[in-house]
C-alpha cells in the first residue's frame, strides 16, 4: 500500500508541474520619448518577428505608449519607433528573454 501511495504521490507531483509549464506568449509594452525624455503622441512602433518576417506595428497613444499584448516567446524579435521622418534605434528582442512582460522605452530625437 506504501508502494502504490507513494506511486500516486509522484504522478500527482508530475501532472502539476505538466499543468504549470510557461505561456506561450507575452507582451512587449512602453513609451516612446523624445531627447527631452517628454512621450510622443502618434508615433509609430514597429514590432519584426525575425523567423517569420511578419511586421506588426502600432500607434503611440496620448501619453506616448504602446502594448503589443500577444507576442509569441519562441520568437525573436526587432523593435523601433517612427516620428516625423526621424526613428529610434533598432532593439532587439531575443525568445532566451524569461519574461512574460517586457517593457522598454524607445527614445526618438527629432530634427529640429
Amino acid at each position: 500500500m506504501l508502494m502504490l501511495a507513494m506511486a500516486m504521490a509522484g504522478f500527482l507531483a508530475a501532472s502539476l508541474l505538466i499543468a504549470k509549464k510557461a505561456p506561450e506568449i507575452r507582451k512587449v509594452k512602453g513609451i516612446v520619448i523624445d531627447a527631452e525624455d517628454t512621450p510622443i503622441a502618434g508615433a509609430i512602433v514597429y514590432l519584426k518577428n525575425l523567423k517569420t518576417k511578419k511586421n506588426l506595428s502600432v500607434t503611440t497613444g496620448d501619453d506616448g505608449s504602446f502594448l503589443f499584448p500577444d507576442i509569441d516567446r519562441k520568437a525573436d524579435y526587432e523593435i523601433h519607433a517612427e516620428y516625423k521622418g526621424a526613428s529610434s534605434s533598432v532593439r532587439t528582442l531575443t525568445s532566451f528573454d524569461p519574461r512574460l512582460t517586457i517593457m522598454l522605452n524607445l527614445k526618438i530625437v527629432t530634427q529640429k
